[in-house]
């Protein structure tokens, strides 16, 4: 991070769980991006927040999650094997390609817990 940066620059996959005794639906892999942008269907999308198509999550239910990153080229996330959302060329603002980077993992708000985490290199 630079010396005056407020937050990480980030290609952000968050796991949203619904509110208690609430009935608004909340995606859960909805893809945030401080600092980078990504491609759907070959146009830029510079939106901060892209909407998965994933469930609203409740009750402390346990999830599995994939995200599938090829580099530079693209990125899916899944649940429970379902893809919920794609997109393509994640960039940094300044237009430079993200091909490789850090896995970081953060509890913003409220407690979670990992039962595995795995990674795997693929081909």
């Amino acid at each position: 991070m630079g010396k005056y940066q407020q937050f990480p620059v980030s290609i952000e996959a968050q796991l949203l769980g619904g509110r208690p005794g609430s009935k608004v639906k909340r995606s859960t892999l909805d893809l945030y991006t401080p600092g980078t942008y990504v491609c759907q269907n070959q146009q830029a999308d510079k939106l901060h927040h892209l909407k998965s198509e994933g469930p609203t999550i409740h009750d402390n239910q346990w999830v599995s999650v994939e995200i599938e990153v090829h580099g530079g080229k693209f990125v899916r996330h899944k649940i429970g094997g379902e893809v919920v959302l794609e997109y393509e060329q994640p960039r940094l603002d300044d237009g430079t390609p993200l091909e490789k980077g850090t896995i970081s993992i953060q509890a913003e708000s409220h407690p979670v817990q990992f039962r595995k985490i795995e990674l795997q290199v693929l081909k």
